[in-house]
């Protein structure tokens, strides 16, 4: 894999998630992705020995569960962690369509949120000519307090790289 554009993915994830807490309020985020030289099925324990979710005893890990479309889920779930602080700044922009009953808001408009598109041009490039298997990490008590996350797991080979999306407060 590209050592350079492995940095740029991380260099383009700090500044998003530096961008987010300055203007989210009392949360901090911090934004990786991360590769793990390991099979998939032990991914999840030797990630988050060492992970920000290590001090978080309460959380069961279930598994992983497959993703058909990784591209169309890193967007849906980017432009929720990415456009956060609108909610968190009781803001927000909603576009009307004509076809569509009521508003939908500006960061899921695939053509518009090109913060979430440049995550996926540069994961797209990253994994160009490999064949990538996507999953979510499942877990069993999603109770959060004061802190949230999400991981999403890409398999290739016995290579593992981690997005890992984390809020605390």
């Amino acid at each position: 894999m590209n050592h350079e554009l492995f940095s740029r993915i991380n260099g383009y994830l700090e500044g998003v998630s530096n961008v987010v807490t300055y203007f989210g309020g009392c949360y901090g985020h911090e934004y990786q992705f991360v590769k793990i030289d390991s099979p998939i099925e032990r991914a999840i324990e030797l990630y988050n020995a060492n992970s920000n979710l290590k001090n978080h005893k309460d959380i069961k890990y279930v598994g992983l569960s497959e993703i058909d479309d990784w591209k169309d889920e890193i967007f849906n779930i980017t432009a929720k962690w990415f456009f956060s602080l609108f909610r968190l700044q009781d803001f927000g922009i909603s576009i009307e369509y004509p076809d569509i009953d009521g508003e939908t808001p500006a960061e899921l408009d695939k053509e518009l949120n090109n913060v979430s598109n440049k995550l996926i041009k540069l994961l797209e490039e990253f994994f160009e000519g490999s064949i990538v298997k996507a999953y979510r990490l499942v877990t069993e008590n999603e109770w959060k307090d004061e802190f949230d996350w999400e991981q999403i797991y890409f398999s290739i080979g016995n290579e593992v790289f981690i997005l890992d999306l984390y809020q605390w407060g």
